[in-house]
């Protein structure tokens, strides 16, 4: 057999280890419950053969839907003769699994031997008569009476009685662990994305497309802003205004209230005739974010006059831009 090849990795039942979601206004890194491991990748070795004049590993073939356990790590039959494909101890395996000759359409379901319950995933899926291969991996026990051992089924779609032969090729195994350098390399490297997450300016909009407003205060328009980090949220908006009464006043403020702001008021009066009963109104503010937080950004508008006949505000648009107090890189 050739010298097995290290590769650095971490796995959660055979699958990746660390899921990173990086969106608008956060970041999310989710953490598997299993330790970090190495993956060793192996030659090939065949440690089932079902056929007929074979029957290597297990008596074969496989009965609808009976399942069989197979024993993987420690000293095992091979198609080279009894020897150790894979350590006692590996958390998982990784197997090329191929069904033969099925008599029926159906899949085989390949799983830990202390898994509980009937099959609810398949591993490879077949016709009748198909040689059907594919890559599996599989999380093996380390501990109680089924450690070092895999659960093997074949289903005809639910049809009792159907049998298949089945091959397995290990081509690679898991083992908890990867050294302190691993580890803390990994570590290192999540710190960084979320930094990097948290370091990137981000923008949200909101947009509406026309608000009927009076003497009282009215909430047009509203963005939420999720802060990764401290840093600040500029917000710009515009809007189109429409009052036919003379000299009425519409107002608009950016703010994170219900009421308009005094300092921040945008104000446009109407001369009632014409293109004079029409306007455009923006403005801008910027907010300090001091802390990792979630802010409501409104822009409040309202009318005041002799009349006070409904405004109209119609085409708004509000959008947030938040920025990180300092330029943070990532090195990988």
């Amino acid at each position: 057999m050739k010298t097995p090849q290290l590769l650095r990795t971490r796995w959660a039942s055979i699958g990746a280890a660390v899921a990173v979601t990086i969106g608008a206004g956060g970041v999310l890194v989710t953490h598997a419950a299993s330790p970090p491991s190495s993956t060793v990748l192996i030659e090939p070795a065949r440690i089932l053969d079902t056929r007929d004049g074979t029957d290597l590993g297990l008596a074969g073939p496989f009965a609808s839907p009976v399942a069989q356990d197979l024993q993987v790590t420690g000293e095992i039959p091979t198609s080279t003769g009894d020897t150790t494909v894979v350590p006692e101890g590996a958390t998982g395996v990784l197997l090329n699994v191929t069904a033969v000759r099925a008599q029926a359409d159906g899949f085989i379901s390949v799983r830990p031997a202390n898994a509980a319950g009937s099959p609810s995933t398949s591993s490879l899926n077949f016709e009748a008569g198909q040689t059907a291969p594919n890559a599996v991996q599989v999380e093996v026990p380390t501990t109680g009476p089924d450690a070092g051992k895999i659960e093997i089924s074949y289903d005809a779609l639910g049809q009792a009685g159907f049998t298949t032969d089945v091959l397995v090729d290990v081509v690679g195994y898991t083992v908890a662990g990867g050294g302190p350098e691993l580890t803390e390399k990994v570590e290192a490297l999540e710190e960084q994305v979320a930094s990097l997450a948290s370091s990137q300016p981000f923008a949200v909009t909101a947009y509406e497309a026309s608000v009927m407003v009076g003497a009282d205060d009215e909430v047009v328009a509203s963005v939420l802003v999720r802060s990764p980090a401290p840093g600040s949220v500029t917000v710009f908006s515009t809007t189109a205004v429409d009052d036919g009464v003379p000299d009425e006043e519409l107002r608009c403020s950016i703010t994170t209230g219900t009421e308009l702001d005094g300092p921040y008021i945008q104000r446009w009066e109407s001369s009632g005739a014409g293109d004079g009963r029409y306007a455009q109104l923006s403005g801008v503010r910027t907010f300090q974010a001091n802390t990792t937080s979630a802010t409501v950004y409104n822009l409040v508008c309202d009318q005041v006059g002799a009349a006070l006949s409904a405004g109209l505000v119609e085409n708004i648009v509000l959008t947030a831009i938040f920025t990180p107090a300092e330029d943070r890189s990532i090195c990988i």
